[in-house]
């Protein structure tokens, strides 16, 4: 079932944290896309989206993958620098 599935356990998992830290640190704006796509929020209020990391992670939140990267992103873990000023000048 899509919506159990662990999604750092499938391919791609670097390329979705980047993602999701892209949108933690706002340096990408992922509102105005939901908005202009019509995103459909679930009854928490919450887009129900890939690219929503908190809607994600609520559909295998006991799965110790899902947990582990949870850490990593809610303590500001970076795997790529995003240089001076988060704006990848270096």
């Amino acid at each position: 079932d899509k919506e159990e599935t662990v999604r750092f356990n499938e391919k791609f998992w670097f390329l979705r944290y980047f993602i999701y830290s892209l949108i933690d640190y706002e340096i990408i704006d992922i509102n105005d896309y939901y908005i202009k796509k019509d995103i459909k929020k679930d009854h928490k209020k919450r887009y129900q989206s890939e690219l929503n990391w908190i809607y994600i992670k609520s559909k295998t939140a006991n799965d110790r993958t899902t947990r582990f990267y949870d850490y990593l992103l809610s303590n500001g873990v970076k795997f790529v620098s995003f240089g001076d000023d988060l704006k990848f000048k270096f």
